[in-house]
């Protein structure tokens, strides 16, 4: 287990990092991330799926497709890879404001200066007056995030919650939990300190992208365990990745650390979550 464990994750984490740190002394990433940027994160995504297809094919050949997680089977669980993100995001946004510094505001408002700046003041007058409430378009891009950046996150997961959980899994759910989590942090920093997430940040942004990792972790390997399959991985972080910056919308603070889901509120929210798997037999952790 330990040496297919170093090997997917250098693998992993030598293409990511290597990629990224290319494109800095190209001059293709400047000092921050901007919005043309994306390609170079979605390319920077695919260090998991390569380290998981290499070390797989060095040391498990035979049993490729289920060290990986390839069983495509839509059941509940996909469903719940979708209702348990979208639900935390939302509880998340929530609890916010209860922190001090953190205001709230009315999703048209917080959207205004992005349309005006992409369409103009007449048109943005015009589709923010056609906008749904908040609610319906949090809804839309929760199942959309789930089919198309569950699509784009599969990168991801065919490493964290594909062959790596596959992995770790023999020596316990809490303890595959735990590592896989951590590792997956990890594997964000040099994007982390680059101001991905957490801007300004650039030595607690990697520390509280591994503790929302970490807190992530467990419900996303449960969904892994009981659909045996990695899709239900994919599915909930691209609900995460795509529902949760619109409620960068209605909140109001300069502190990145207290913006909803990938915050301190979000910690909590997911702690809170976690809860019930602690009480859950062990005959359900121990279904691969």
């Amino acid at each position: 287990m330990l040496m297919r464990s170093v090997v997917f994750f250098v693998i992993s984490c030598a293409y990511s990092w290597g990629l990224f740190y290319a494109l800095r002394a190209s001059g293709a990433i400047g000092d921050t991330f901007k919005a043309g940027d994306t390609i170079y994160l979605f390319a920077y995504m695919f260090g998991p799926a390569i380290g998981a297809i290499m070390t797989a094919l060095l040391f498990d050949r035979g049993k490729l497709k289920s060290m990986l997680g390839l069983r495509f089977m839509p059941s509940f669980w996909w469903l719940l890879a979708v209702i348990i993100p979208a639900g935390a995001i939302l509880a998340a946004t929530w609890l916010s404001p209860f922190f001090d510094g953190v205001g709230t505001q009315d999703f048209s408002q917080g959207m205004k200066p992005v349309l005006e700046s992409q369409l103009g003041q007449e048109q943005a007058a015009e589709a923010l007056a056609a906008m749904p409430p908040f609610i319906v378009v949090f809804l839309l891009a929760a199942v959309t995030g789930g089919i198309i950046n569950g699509v784009a996150t599969l990168t991801e997961e065919l490493g964290w919650r594909g062959y790596f959980w596959s992995v770790l899994r023999p020596g316990g759910f809490w303890s595959a939990s735990l590592i896989s989590g951590i590792a997956w942090g990890l594997w964000h920093a040099p994007i982390i300190v680059h101001g991905h997430n957490y801007p300004g940040e650039p030595v607690l942004g990697p520390i509280m992208m591994v503790g929302f990792c970490l807190m992530l972790s467990p419900w996303m390997g449960y969904l892994r365990d009981r659909s045996g399959s990695v899709f239900a991985g994919s599915i909930f972080h691209g609900v995460l990745n795509g529902a949760a910056p619109m409620t960068l919308f209605v909140l109001i603070t300069d502190d990145v650390f207290l913006r909803g889901i990938v915050g301190i509120p979000g910690l909590i929210v997911m702690a809170v979550l976690t809860l019930p798997l602690l009480f859950l037999p062990k005959k359900v952790h121990g279904k691969q």
